[in-house]
């Protein structure tokens, strides 16, 4: 469904006798309201059926960050801010040297087509596919020249689980429970501007990390984009204009009833 679409489906099921006028931009922004609070109901139980996996599937994205870089600073901390669209973290592994093993790690550093260098850009995809896995690494990698495949010899590849706050220190002195090479922990904070970073724990500094996340879904603007269309299967569509269309019926009912109140209030100054 198009953006244009989603106005004319929307025009359809509020044509009644009296009903409000809104213009494009309102039912653009009531709209986008509307597949945001879809997306966060399915991100809630993302994985506890088919339905909710495969309605927010192309939302899914991966990074490749290489935090292995001896010009990358504290290569235990990395920007979320870098990450393209990005909303939530649904897993983490990072590449640790391991001289035990004989076995080699290769990721992909490639850029993906297209740029994703501004991340206020939100529409339309910079991609020539939508769903490409990997999203453009220009903003990703903190090694700049690190923009091919890049093979990590004698290395494996460890998830890492986050943890709370309140456990992040005593899990250091902890000898049972220390955070390890193997078993690696993870935090989300931010500087003092606000920008959130991850932090690694672990005996060495990862290698490389990579992230799957959940990226925030295209905007629908019809002005812009009349023949756009978002990121969500066709079976998402009827549901998020069933949301939408609760959210107009709501914005009208509190402007009357904030009309009744302010009728209530000024019979009772007079």
């Amino acid at each position: 469904m198009t953006n244009t679409e989603f106005h004319t489906e929307l025009d359809r099921r509020l044509d009644k006798a009296g009903s409000p006028y809104f213009t494009d931009a309102e039912k653009d922004g009531f709209l986008n309201d509307a597949m945001f609070q879809f997306v966060l109901r399915r991100y809630k139980a993302f994985e506890t059926s088919e339905q909710n996996r495969q309605d927010i599937a192309p939302l899914v994205r991966r990074v490749v960050i290489n935090t292995g870089s001896t010009t990358s600073g504290d290569s235990r901390h990395f920007k979320l801010e870098s990450v393209p669209r990005f909303m939530y973290i649904l897993n983490m592994a990072g590449v640790f040297k391991d001289s035990c093993t004989s076995s080699s790690i290769t990721l992909n550093y490639e850029k993906s087509s297209g740029s994703a260098s501004d991340p206020s850009v939100i529409y339309p995809p910079t991609s020539s596919s939508e769903y490409d896995l990997y999203e453009s690494q220009e903003e990703l990698t903190l090694d700049s020249t690190a923009q091919t495949d890049t093979t990590y010899p004698n290395s494996v590849m460890n998830s890492i689980k986050p943890v709370q706050h309140d456990d992040w220190y005593s899990l250091a002195n902890d000898p049972f429970n220390k955070a390890s090479d193997t078993y690696p922990i993870y935090r989300v904070a931010s500087d003092k501007g606000s920008r959130r970073y991850v932090e690694v724990q672990s005996d060495s500094k990862p290698l490389a990390v990579v992230m799957d996340y959940l990226k925030h879904p295209n905007v629908i603007d019809k002005t812009t984009y009349p023949t756009g269309t978002i990121e969500l299967p066709l079976q998402t569509h009827r549901h998020i204009l069933d949301i939408a269309e609760k959210l107009m019926a709501s914005n009208v009912e509190n402007q009357f009833r904030t009309q009744v109140e302010n009728i209530e209030v000024k019979e009772n100054i007079n």
